[in-house]
């Protein structure tokens, strides 16, 4: 026979326990809205005591957010469906928002309304975890700023603007000069500060209507939407290059950053966000090449171009081992001797399909993959030994200019190599010259100062190459142990017809004078350029006047030929 339980607790007992005890808070009221009866995971939440809402309609936790519409729908769905859930924005007793969980229900008795039930949880915090964790999703955790997974979504809502608006996107890119050697000379930590230094410049120049982004290791991007014409991107990029250009101080260390930038337009360059940020990247390659600090807009030959950096790339991994790199000599005469006293070595690359390549066309791209370590050690090694052997048949005055790169300067060894390739050479320290250009010069000027030393030290001489087109202070002139300042070829130019690149020109030979500095221009060209030259008592002078770059054998007829006639 079937045993009927006895209910252990009546069922008044069991909901007035749930009321009390639950964690959700919950506020009953009668038909009219008026509050009658609230928990105490209520008070918790709210900050009201029973006594203060008892009595009061749900008015008093409004935020004042909701519109009058959103409580129009809010009871019509709860006429409609008898229960409205949802997330409704209140207020606590304290005057804090918070965002609450709601589910509403009519009470009835024998089928008709006699109240209102309530029942919901504080999800505040939960929904700023979400929003957190939503956040470090589409940012950089270094910088803040939007990443490439949320930049390319950005991409594409302004596409989608901008067809309804019918106007242009702008997908700007731009790479830092040198950061790896920062990274590498310096330490992550300081890199990681300039990072953050730049991106801090971004944000503040480019406003609150464009987004800026870190796209790569020291990459980053800026999103124009709704652009009406090209005009305003030119001015937000040149104001761009132009402060990033100015000298950043990070943790004591005084650090040169340019920066070289593309653009890409839509829909001139690209329908989708993957299409104009690898357009814009291809100009960016472009304007790299063209030297730092400019910028290019994408046209359709650059992605010919990009394709051929990539098979470029490859083919120079292999032209030490091929064979293909070649040293040339561009002879140096002294003034106002008229002797050819030494020579820049200079590298060409002899390309079997391409021919003869122009460093210009891969000396960035030997910085960029790190070859220009081991190709620079090349030209060293090459250009020692070719100097001794002319000096052993009889020019023992010659003395060869070899340039140093960012990358190569900011090897730990890069002493202790100069002075392993002068000892298997037997070419004398005295009879080497080593450049360095004003941006290295201006990147972290204390190790750069002690580097120097020991070179000095070396006995090898040191010099300053394309003075004047850096943005560097002229008191670093002072502190630097240099031997040699040359002034570069851009105003030797237009010295004879210009007067501002005349009087230039003028003030760095007088500014060099003044520090015991030799001086030399490169680029001279013509007999004007000369009798100019000669009247500020320049040291040497080199460029086409004298003569081109020559290959070694031809650059002994040219010395031998000099030598006869003399």
């Amino acid at each position: 026979m079937e045993q009927q339980l006895t209910p252990f607790v009546t069922d008044a007992v069991l909901a007035s326990t749930i009321f009390e005890q639950t964690i959700e808070s919950i506020m009953i009221t009668d038909k009219f809205g008026v509050i009658r009866r609230v928990n105490p995971a209520f008070s918790a939440t709210t900050g009201y005591a029973p006594a203060e809402v008892i009595g009061q309609t749900p008015r008093v936790l409004n935020s004042g957010i909701h519109d009058r519409l959103f409580f129009s729908e809010f009871w019509n769905c709860i006429g409609e469906t008898g229960f409205w859930s949802g997330e409704i924005w209140n207020r606590k007793k304290d005057g804090e928002i918070y965002l609450e969980n709601l589910r509403i229900a009519p009470l009835r008795e024998k089928g008709t309304i006699c109240g209102y039930i309530a029942i919901f949880s504080d999800i505040t915090a939960h929904r700023q975890y979400e929003q957190k964790i939503q956040h470090q999703l589409g940012h950089d955790s270094l910088t803040g700023l939007v990443n490439r997974m949320r930049f390319l979504q950005k991409i594409e809502e302004a596409i989608a603007d901008a067809q309804e608006r019918e106007c242009m996107v702008a997908v700007v890119c731009m790479d830092l000069h040198n950061f790896k050697s920062v990274n590498e000379s310096l330490g992550t930590a300081i890199g990681d500060l300039v990072l953050q230094n730049v991106a801090s410049q971004l944000l503040s120049m480019a406003g609150p209507q464009n987004t800026v982004a870190r796209i790569g290791g020291d990459e980053f991007a800026i999103l124009m939407p709704l652009v009406k014409t090209e005009e305003g991107v030119h001015q937000l990029v040149q104001c761009l290059i132009e402060q990033l250009k100015r000298t950043i101080v990070v943790e004591g260390h005084e650090l040169f950053v340019t920066t070289s930038v593309g653009v890409s337009l839509y829909p001139q360059s690209g329908m989708d966000p993957d299409e104009l940020i690898k357009h814009a990247d291809s100009a960016m390659y472009r304007a790299m090449e063209l030297g730092g600090g400019s910028y290019e807009f994408y046209t359709e030959e650059m992605s010919k171009a990009a394709a051929e950096h990539v098979h470029l790339g490859s083919s120079l991994s292999k032209s030490l081992e091929r064979e293909e790199l070649i040293v040339c000599y561009q002879p140096q005469l002294e003034l106002p001797s008229g002797r050819i006293i030494g020579m820049e070595a200079l590298l060409r690359w002899r390309h079997p399909e391409l021919g003869l390549i122009s460093p210009a066309s891969f000396i960035p791209l030997a910085e960029e993959t790190g070859l220009i370590v081991s190709i620079g050690e090349w030209v060293l090694r090459t250009a020692c030994q070719q100097t001794k052997e002319w000096q052993d048949r009889g020019f023992a005055d010659l003395r060869v200019a070899v340039n140093l790169s960012a990358r190569q300067f900011q090897q730990e060894d890069l002493v202790l190599m100069v002075d392993r390739v002068l000892g298997k050479t037997g070419l004398p320290p005295q009879s080497l010259e080593l450049e360095i250009t004003e941006s290295i010069a201006m990147n972290d000027e204390n190790r750069v100062i002690t580097t120097m030393h020991q070179l000095k030290r070396l006995g090898v001489r040191l010099a300053i190459d394309d003075f004047g087109t850096g943005y560097s202070s002229l008191s670093y002139l002072s502190r630097f142990p240099l031997n040699n300042l040359k002034i570069d070829q851009s105003f030797i130019q237009n010295v004879v017809n210009q007067d501002d690149d005349a009087a230039i020109t003028k003030a760095i030979v007088s500014l060099a004078k003044a520090l015991g500095l030799q001086v030399t221009a490169e680029g001279v060209e013509t007999k004007e350029q000369l009798a100019f030259l000669e009247q500020l008592q320049c040291n040497k002078i080199q460029g086409y006047y004298v003569s081109k770059p020559l290959f070694a054998e031809e650059f002994e007829q040219f010395l031998q030929k000099r030598e006869s006639a003399q």
